[in-house]
């Protein structure tokens, strides 16, 4: 899995670089604007890794209401687990063998990369190390070779023959500290780390080749601003084109293949002061490629309907909650005081029911409820809590073998859990059950793209998936009505009624 997904975020960076190169050539590789060209390529290079991680994600909100009823007999988990396994199995067999191949290639031409970045590094040092080694007055080291060597600059070190120290060339020296002042050694360490991950790639390829001449258009520009005689300078790169050596992570003086790209650069008038606006190429890029990465997640809420104005009033009969219903049924010759409270903060804080208008609180000569009372009292907190039969270990056990998959969230792969409410009588049966929440913890989109190769809209998600979550509430709520009776709450000694909710986690494996 982790390897499909790196093989997915590589591709999606070749094709940024070939985007970005494209768009380089045709536009701005012909500019004069040297230092432009390289922050160009490099920020080219840096944000083609970058944006396949960025992902702009949109939520939007989705109500589902009610079921009215239940649907008809749902296949075990056991059944739907076999036969979507058998369904994926035939459908993606090809193409899990493919991607594993091109994952395996992948790693080992990076292997290959970096074992040849790392000798061709070793390679410098070592060479460096051996050498006779000069310190020029700004700092700068020269390191001497016996051998007709091309001149090239790495980090802080300009490596000449020995032939080429003795001259002492001006024009040379400031070419090759034109190379160090501007830190073009960093650029190629980057580019050949952006490499490894890449390598099959043939636009990083020419973009490195690219980053190399601007470097040398730069150190160019710098030698000729410097007053020195153009006609020389061209005439020590004809030079030194003939010479042999060169490393990958060096900038090298000179080679026959650059030379004619460089006379041209050379010959070639200021580019426009307003030519830095083709740079802004790179905006609709970045912008395009972030709404292509955005994802949208369709968060499910169970619609409550709306209470009444009856719903919306409390009765409170000696200090318990009573029913609408069973307010007719007090003895109006037995009330003893009757007292109502309408602020709404001080409804919620006593029974934090924001809902609420208004609580009538009466009391009864009777200090206690009569027994017959106490079956319409509805706890929410008891002093000794209702519990499954066996614990919590024999509910989760209860659950795991009873609760049915729908085969319509099959078809979306979904997971997640659904939050239930139920009543435990006195006698432990199980009443009033409800589904009121289903939360997911996977993106019903990237599910559909991984499952049918393609990412829908949200309005698409919103008439296809509601069906899905409707039956996911309805297996949860078949489940808990199911359950055997639980051993029931007790308030001060005796058994009470009293509201439970549960979560159901639902997931195919």
């Amino acid at each position: 899995m982790y390897m499909t997904d790196f093989l997915i975020y590589d591709l999606k960076v070749a094709l940024l670089l070939t985007v970005f190169y494209a768009f380089y050539r045709v536009l701005v590789s012909r500019d004069t604007w040297h230092r432009m060209n390289r922050a160009m390529l490099l920020a080219s290079a840096v944000l083609s890794f970058v944006l396949p991680l960025c992902v702009i994600t949109t939520h939007v909100v989705q109500t589902v209401e009610p079921l009215p009823a239940l649907p008809p007999a749902l296949p075990s988990v056991g059944e739907v687990k076999e036969t979507v396994a058998r369904q994926e199995h035939d459908a993606a067999w090809w193409v899990q063998q493919l991607s594993g191949i091109a994952s395996w290639v992948v790693l080992l031409g990076m292997g290959v990369m970096l074992v040849r970045a790392v000798v061709d590094e070793v390679r410098l040092i070592r060479f460096v190390s051996r050498l006779e080694k000069h310190r020029e007055e700004d700092g700068v080291l020269v390191a001497v070779s016996d051998e007709d060597v091309r001149p090239f600059s790495w980090m802080n070190t300009i490596v000449l023959s020995r032939k080429d120290y003795e001259a002492h060339d001006a024009t040379l020296f400031a070419h090759e500290k034109a190379h160090i002042r501007f830190r073009h050694s960093l650029d190629l360490l980057l580019m050949e780390a952006l490499l490894i991950p890449q390598w099959f790639n043939p636009a990083v390829w020419l973009l490195r080749n690219e980053l190399r001449a601007v470097h040398e258009y730069e150190a160019d520009e710098a030698v000729l601003s410097s007053g020195l005689e153009a006609q020389q300078y061209l005439s020590l790169l004809m030079q030194k084109a003939t010479a042999t050596g060169g490393f990958m992570l060096a900038n090298t003086l000179g080679s026959k293949q650059g030379l004619l790209q460089r006379f041209r650069m050379l010959a070639r008038p200021r580019s426009s002061r307003w030519a830095w606006m083709k740079a802004l190429y790179v905006v609709p890029i970045v912008a395009a490629t972030l709404y292509a990465s955005a994802r949208t997640v369709v968060d499910y809420q169970y619609a409550i309907p709306a209470k009444t104005d009856a719903d919306s009033i409390l009765f409170v009969l000696n200090g318990r909650r009573l029913s609408p219903q069973r307010v007719e049924e007090i003895q109006t010759d037995s009330i003893r005081t009757v007292d109502v409270i309408k602020n709404k903060q001080l409804l919620h804080e006593l029974y934090e029911d924001s809902s609420l208008t208004a609580a009538v609180l009466i009391q009864t000569e009777a200090d206690e409820p009569q027994e017959e009372d106490e079956e319409d009292v509805l706890f929410l907190e008891t002093e000794e809590p209702a519990e499954f039969m066996g614990g919590e270990a024999a509910k989760m056990q209860y659950l795991s073998r009873h609760f049915r998959y729908p085969k319509e969230a099959v078809e979306y792969r979904m997971k997640g859990n659904v939050t239930v409410s139920f009543i435990v009588q006195k006698d432990g049966s199980i009443t009033d059950v409800k589904a009121f929440e289903v939360s997911q913890t996977d993106n019903d989109a990237d599910v559909m793209v991984r499952t049918y190769g393609r990412k829908p809209t949200p309005s698409q998600m919103a008439e296809d998936l509601p069906d899905a979550l409707h039956s996911l509430m309805a297996s949860a709520e078949e489940t808990i009505r199911g359950m055997p009776r639980w051993k029931p709450a007790r308030q001060r000694g005796r058994a009470v009624r009293s509201r439970q909710v549960l979560t159901v986690k639902y997931e195919l494996e």
